[in-house]
């Protein structure tokens, strides 16, 4: 039946190479990458619950929850809890995608959807998300509103046009100040990464 045609779930994350082509398309971002000891990281695109039952096309959540789940937790619950909370701060903020399918069982999601589940999901709610384009060489990076770039914590994602995978930096990875900088000036005589920051919606900072 259909379920043959469903990717297997990836349990243990696994790292695999970042396009060979990009020193040639993107300098700027592959120096970057170097630079913080950038690896490429895959998680899979189906997400096993813990009846066994599988969703398709989970791999935004699922770069995230290997990215940033506490020690020895699984993966695919943390999945789930931040597709949960991520998706009804969605909901809340946009009725009508609902109503058009945009927020399904086995509809993808996009990193757009952090414009309002980055503050909704509590092991995110302090940190930036930046998003590399295989693509473009650009990065999109959702970061708290009114946090201190300075002490706000990076997490990474690479998307190819189809699929998210997790950038892992080595640790302990640099602050969003830290790689805004590396980004406008990534090594002598390479192009910038062209960045668009997007703030998102949500809680105030914590006084």
């Amino acid at each position: 039946g259909k379920t043959m045609l469903i990717p297997p779930p990836v349990r243990a994350p696994f790292a695999i190479p970042f396009p060979e082509d990009l020193h040639r398309r993107a300098p700027g971002l592959r120096a970057l990458l170097a630079r913080f000891g950038a690896t490429l990281v895959e998680c899979g695109m189906t997400r096993a619950d813990n009846t066994g039952a599988l969703t398709q096309n989970q791999c935004l959540y699922l770069s995230l929850a290997a990215a940033v789940r506490p020690h020895q937790e699984e993966i695919h619950d943390v999945a789930g809890s931040l597709r949960a909370q991520i998706e009804t701060a969605v909901r809340r903020a946009r009725p009508h995608w609902a109503e058009q399918d945009l927020l399904g069982q086995e509809v993808g999601a996009f990193a757009d959807f952090l414009t309002w589940g980055l503050q909704a999901a509590p092991l995110l709610r302090y940190r930036a998300v930046a998003v590399y384009d295989s693509r473009t060489g650009g990065c999109e990076v959702y970061r708290p509103w009114g946090r201190d770039a300075a002490t706000t914590r990076v997490t990474a994602l690479w998307f190819s046009g189809a699929h998210y995978r997790w950038v892992r930096w080595r640790e302990p990875g640099p602050t969003l100040t830290q790689l805004l900088s590396a980004h406008g000036q990534p090594g002598p005589g390479l192009t910038r990464v062209i960045t668009v920051t997007i703030t998102a919606a949500g809680l105030a900072p914590e006084r």
